[in-house]
């Protein structure tokens, strides 16, 4: 190696020295400012997610105390619905449309599944126009109508005279109105909507006009006694 090579060699490590201690080194000061500024980041950090968890949590409180106050209305709407329906159902009984007619207030016949069970049932629409109801003892329904047969199920509440009727994943309650052994009323809670039912032996050609005229006379005694 020549002398002019070991000369630029030299120069060479001396400017790297140079550069090295020409950079200056970060002091302890400064480190323990960056350790602070990056705890206060991760601080903040946290503090708001803590915040959006409160936020969170506090939408989801809201929306199970409407979900409760929704439930407590409702409830409180149907419990207003049977009162009402229970009140028609009690003035049935004061009333008299024609001198022969007379819905009495205390029903003997309670509705029970070995009542309805007992017979096929005929629910008429009109004096020519009927469907045809089988309660079963397994709260089975099968409703005919033109051959065409529907499966529902129901189920008997006896603590308060009435019935569910649960067709197509709609659930319908009625009130049980009975005046014969022969045939029954249901009425829709707080509705005159009034289903009327006969036994299928007992519907004959010479009771059909009348047993169609019974209901609608019914449905009128509903209407005159709204609560």
């Amino acid at each position: 190696m020549t002398d002019q090579g070991i000369i630029i060699i030299g120069i060479t490590l001396l400017l790297t020295f140079a550069i090295i201690y020409a950079t200056p080194s970060k002091s302890k000061e400064q480190k323990a400012i960056e350790r602070e500024q990056e705890r206060i980041k991760i601080q903040q950090e946290n503090m708001l997610k803590y915040a959006e968890e409160r936020r969170l949590k506090n939408i989801a409180i809201k929306k199970e105390e409407e979900r409760v106050r929704k439930l407590e209305e409702a409830r409180k709407k149907q419990d207003e619905l049977i009162r009402k329906s229970k009140i028609v159902v009690n003035n049935i009984g004061k009333v008299v449309s024609d001198g022969t007619y007379r819905l009495r207030k205390n029903i003997d016949k309670k509705i029970s599944q070995h009542y309805l069970t007992s017979f096929s049932w005929l629910m008429v629409t009109s004096p020519e126009h009927f469907v045809l109801f089988t309660f079963k003892n397994n709260n089975e329904l099968i409703i005919t109508k033109n051959g065409d047969v529907e499966k529902a199920t129901y189920e008997v509440l006896g603590q308060n005279q009435s019935i569910l009727i649960t067709r197509n994943d709609r659930i319908e309650h009625f009130n049980f109105i009975n005046l014969s052994n022969d045939y029954f009323f249901l009425n829709k809670l707080s509705t005159y909507n009034v289903l009327a039912f006969v036994n299928q032996n007992k519907y004959k050609d010479d009771s059909r006009d009348w047993f169609f005229n019974e209901t609608e006379k019914l449905k009128e005694v509903l209407k005159s006694n709204k609560p």
